[in-house]
């Protein structure tokens, strides 16, 4: 052993193995000299180990506080039991960690009881006993030991070990409170916040957390960070709530990680970021969080914030189902379904929505109910279909109370009931849905389930096509081309038709090539008008390609025109057939 000093005031206990100290920490005396290691005491050994420990050294950390439980002093045995119960300096021992703190508590150590009390509540070292680890919190709480007392409060607070008893958890958690254990604090800040075992108090629950939070507990930072992001009982704050939520996530909590990956990705607080976002995501990702998993998976998906990697992606949404995360499991499930970032297996991704769909996941049911409505590794069941999406509308799907209206208006798997159909496009739409808002616009223009009304049909598809929906800015054409609901105005309604067209709409492409071949609303253009039908018939619209070879046939291009027609006749056009025909009679 290197040579040691102590503290030559006579009643300090003080050791450092530091020539150049000047000052004791302990009592403020300024003069050392060698200590013999058999004149060292308990204290002084633990002082040692704390140095040690402060340096790096934890295998002479350890040594050290071996040396001063040698006598069973239970400070020195308790540090020695917390050293062998996660493994620094010596290799890991639940059993002998216990043993240490066994041997303390009998010594009379409240710190030594609490501690078993930890072993048998996770069962390391010890039977696992929610019972004996009550009766070591008990006496250690009943003779003042803070953390015994905050342990025994969440005993009461969850019912283990003892009957559940929400003002009991609260008087625990207040007596530790008083002698400001920030654990405590925090605890029964929750309690003042959400009324357990007290009368709500949301001024107090701020109070004790932002005195935990201050002592540098990080579930208060985190918890504190939370309400100042929402204004509960605080002012809004989201740049405090970020310095909160980073303070936290810095230490390594998860969910502080996972708060702070949000607000970057969404801007709350801090500059919007998709780079610190997958970052803190990803860090809290890897600690476990569910949560963290789905959201990093989703950066790995689409490449925002980091590289993007499917497959990856894949992973990180197995690891939070496998934890019940019902997004995890939903995402996995779309992921076998659409073969992203794996080999596509139906029967997987029914597997993995049915998972999501047991916890009330509404884009599980969704997509369990496409499952059955369309016979996907399951038997086609449309009545099954339907109250699945019925399950899903109830908990707020706008594309699930469309389809809904789908399946009213065409009597799938329910009774045909077109008012129906329209109460549930109807709240869809509501929502602001562009799919349920241009059903709902032709509803009102066909007068099916509802009062015929044009006005309100080009409201609705003009609500649609704002949202940049192809459907409803194509409907929008239609109604200014023909008169519907408004003044007929081909100009318009050829601008409405380029943007759906542009977006690949099919029936778009083809109303805009006959806009350029007749010249309503631009300048006529066979040309542009062949560009836009050979693209609506790349997209399967039979008439287009009909269209096609007539403005091939005018530009006298005969041979590609019959080609044309012929396509299209066999598609079923009967005006092709009709052309094809006529070419074939004049040669």
């Amino acid at each position: 052993m290197m040579e040691v000093y102590r503290c030559e005031s006579p009643d300090c206990e003080f050791v450092t193995q530091r020539e150049d100290l000047a000052v004791c920490p302990l009592c403020g005396g300024m003069s050392f000299v060698p200590a013999d290691p058999e004149e060292i005491t308990p204290k002084g050994w633990l002082c040692l180990c704390r140095e040690a420990a402060r340096a790096g050294n934890q295998r002479q950390a350890y040594g050290f506080c071996c040396r001063g439980a040698e006598g069973d002093d239970p400070a020195c045995l308790c540090e020695k039991g917390r050293r062998l119960h996660r493994g620094s300096g010596t290799l890991r021992s639940f059993r002998q960690a216990a043993d240490c703190f066994e041997r303390a508590a009998a010594r009379g150590s409240d710190d030594g009881r609490c501690l078993l009390g930890l072993c048998f509540e996770k069962g390391e070292g010890r039977p696992q006993s929610w019972e004996n680890a009550v009766f070591l919190y008990k006496q250690a709480a009943e003779d003042g030991f803070a953390p015994a007392q905050c342990n025994l409060g969440w005993c009461y607070e969850f019912g283990k070990g003892v009957p559940m008893d929400k003002k009991a958890a609260a008087y625990w958690y207040g007596m530790a409170a008083l002698q400001k254990e920030p654990r405590a604090q925090c605890c029964l800040a929750v309690c003042y916040l959400n009324g357990i075992g007290v009368t709500p108090d949301q001024s107090r629950a701020v109070q004790l957390y932002g005195l935990s939070a201050a002592a540098g507990y990080p579930p208060a930072q985190c918890a504190l960070g939370g309400l100042y992001e929402e204004g509960r009982g605080v002012p809004k704050d989201p740049a405090r709530a970020v310095r909160l939520y980073r303070r936290a996530a810095e230490t390594g909590l998860d969910r502080a990680q996972y708060a702070l990956g949000r607000c970057y990705e969404k801007g709350i607080g801090v500059e919007k970021s998709a780079a610190d976002a997958a970052c803190w995501y990803g860090a809290a990702a890897r600690r476990g969080h569910a949560a963290a998993q789905v959201a990093f998976g989703l950066c790995c998906e689409f490449g925002d914030g980091v590289e993007q990697n499917k497959p990856a992606a894949v992973e990180w949404y197995r690891r939070a189902a496998h934890q019940g995360e019902a997004d995890g499991e939903c995402n996995l499930g779309f992921c076998y379904q659409q073969g992203i970032g794996v080999a596509s297996n139906d029967a997987e991704a029914v597997r993995w929505y049915a998972a999501a769909a047991e916890h009330g996941h509404r884009r599980a049911l969704y997509c369990l109910a496409q499952c059955y409505e369309e016979g996907r590794a399951l038997p086609r069941d449309p009545a099954q279909a339907a109250a699945l999406y019925l399950r899903a509308a109830e908990k707020g799907s706008e594309a699930a109370m469309n389809r809904l209206g789908f399946l009213y208006e065409t009597g799938t798997g329910v009774p045909r009931d077109v008012e129906r159909a329209v109460d549930w496009y109807r709240r869809a739409a509501e929502l602001g849905y562009a799919p349920a808002q241009c059903n709902l616009g032709w509803c009102y223009e066909s007068g099916s389930g509802v009062a015929k009304d044009p006005v309100r049909a080009v409201t609705w598809y003009r609500a649609a096509a704002e949202q940049d929906s192809p459907r409803g800015q194509c409907n929008l054409g239609v109604c200014y081309e023909n008169g519907i609901g408004l003044e007929p105005d081909a100009a318009e309604a050829t601008r409405w038709y380029r943007r759906a067209a542009e977006q690949g709409y099919g029936r778009a492409q083809w109303y805009l090539g006959m806009n350029y071949e007749a010249g309503k609303g631009v300048p006529q253009d066979l040309a542009e008008a062949a560009r836009w039908y050979e693209k609506a018939a790349g997209q399967g619209v039979i008439e287009a390609r009909y269209a096609w070879g007539r403005c091939c046939e005018r530009q006298g291009q005969r041979e590609e025109a019959r080609r044309l027609y012929r396509e299209a006749a066999a598609r079923g056009s009967e005006k092709a057939r009709q052309a094809l025909e006529r070419l074939e009679a004049n040669g």
